[in-house]
């Protein structure tokens, strides 16, 4: 009996190409589509914004976010001496 054991450099033409194929069909397919809300719906904006639809919380935190980020442009402005 022979016990070899097969040795990874050694691989045959076929067993590449096998895997790949393998590996060519294992990649998602991408959808084409004409639709334009598609392109619109693949903004982060538009998912945030369904998210908001969803979550009253993210509203509340989104609300408090911009009075925050407002209230700091607005210090930053005032201590600039511009106003």
């Amino acid at each position: 009996m022979s016990n070899q054991h097969p040795n990874p450099e050694s691989k045959s033409a076929q067993e590449i190409s096998s895997q790949a194929s393998n590996q060519r069909e294992s990649k998602p397919r991408l959808n084409t589509s004409d639709d334009p809300m598609d392109l619109v719906r693949m903004q982060t904006e538009y998912a945030f914004f369904e998210s908001m639809l969803q979550s009253k919380t993210l509203v509340i935190m989104f609300i408090v976010a911009a009075i925050l980020f407002g209230g700091f442009f607005l210090f930053l402005y005032k201590m600039a001496g511009a106003g």
